[in-house]
């Protein structure tokens, strides 16, 4: 009885011999290719990527350049009232120092000296004099300041018997002065004082 071998051929696995294989390719955009496979291209060379808008050399926008302005101007604008009333409080309150310096240089002179003095008003300033002066020169003053033409401030004395008393404002020997309250109308530094008649200080006030 004989033997009949039987044999097997194993089949390779994978598409049939002869035919090649296929490999799916997924085409990339043109403008974008070189990023894709790691190259990089010159940017004279390259377009804009689609899905968005590219900025060149990581710059800023027209539209950015002119935001940032309009923001810019939208601050100063609300800031330049402030910075308005700022200045004019300096302006008032160094009008009021040199003024108030004035009163009480003639204090000063009022006890030291044991005769009265007195501001004098005219249309552009105060003077400082003593109140009888023994000389020219004294009469002419011994200080001054100035507001300008037709902008001397207000004199206000509340213990004046007439309606229109001079405006005259007297220091006494005492260390006293009249009751007063001095309006400067400068319009860009405007302020008010009252000086107490006992102690001679002031009350300053300024919008």
């Amino acid at each position: 009885m004989g033997t009949e071998r039987v044999s097997f051929a194993m089949r390779p696995s994978g598409p049939p011999l002869g035919k090649p294989c296929r490999s799916r390719v997924t085409a990339v955009p043109e403008p974008c290719r070189s990023r894709a496979v790691g190259q990089v291209r010159p940017a004279a060379e390259r377009g804009p990527c689609p899905g968005g808008v590219r900025r060149g050399n990581g710059g800023f926008t027209l539209f950015e350049i002119c935001l940032a302005i309009f923001i810019g101007v939208m601050i100063i604008l609300m800031a330049l009232p402030s910075l308005s009333g700022v200045l004019a409080g300096q302006r008032a309150k160094k009008l009021f120092y040199q003024f108030d310096d004035l009163a009480r240089e003639a204090s000063n002179h009022a006890v030291t000296e044991r005769r009265p003095y007195v501001l004098v008003w005219d249309n552009s300033g105060v003077s400082s004099r003593p109140l009888a002066p023994a000389s020219a020169a004294e009469e002419k003053g011994i200080g001054r300041v100035d507001f300008g033409d037709k902008m001397a401030p207000g004199l206000e004395l509340h213990a004046a018997l007439v309606q229109k008393p001079p405006r005259i404002w007297t220091f006494w020997p005492t260390g006293t002065c009249e009751p007063a309250t001095i309006t400067c109308h400068i319009a860009d530094a405007p302020w008010t004082a009252s000086y107490d008649a006992l102690t001679e200080q002031p009350t300053f006030t300024s919008p």
